[in-house]
């Protein structure tokens, strides 16, 4: 008898660290975890996607609960936000996809009047196309020209939001 209530005991503290966990893991998918950022990007017309919730983890270790690492790269991305992007994006070309993955990770102002060229210093575009390249197959040419072509849509968002307003306040 002793030793079935001590089995009960453990049965209820192993239920008990497993509820926490799970509770944990369903606050990292909260839409309250997202607002990292003051600020996020909203397109006027087209497919809208979330502030990209992230972190950089050096390669070799694990990413943090309900992360997922893109590709080879140090970046982690929240994995509902992958597949919330991914799900989106699912009949559209590469280049699109990657247009608005940018679209998650940047607000307008950061990439108006920017290139690929001027952003090879930055980490998380850096990541992106290490990510266009390994996993959506795109050539180098591609991932210039689209890109370039996702700085020219932000400098013309970033005017137009001077003039009106196309970001939104997350909470």
């Amino acid at each position: 008898m002793q030793e079935k209530l001590q089995k009960t005991e453990m049965d209820y503290h192993h239920i008990k660290i497993k509820y926490q966990e799970l509770k944990a893991s369903k606050a990292l998918y909260s839409s309250t975890s997202i607002s990292h950022t003051p600020k996020h990007y909203v397109p006027v017309r087209g497919v809208q996607i979330p502030a990209a919730p992230h972190k950089f983890v050096a390669l070799g270790t694990d990413p943090p609960l309900g992360f997922e690492r893109l590709g080879s790269t140090n970046l982690c991305v929240q994995s509902l936000w992958l597949s919330t992007v991914t799900s989106k994006c699912r009949n559209d070309s590469p280049s699109l996809f990657m247009k608005k993955m940018i679209d998650g990770f940047f607000l307008p102002e950061q990439l108006s009047g920017m290139n690929r060229t001027k952003l090879a210093e930055n980490i998380t575009i850096d990541a992106l196309i290490k990510y266009a390249c390994s996993h959506l197959k795109m050539a180098d040419r591609d991932i210039t020209t689209l890109v370039n072509q996702k700085c020219c849509s932000m400098k013309r968002a970033h005017l137009n939001s001077m003039r009106g307003n196309n970001t939104q306040e997350t909470n």
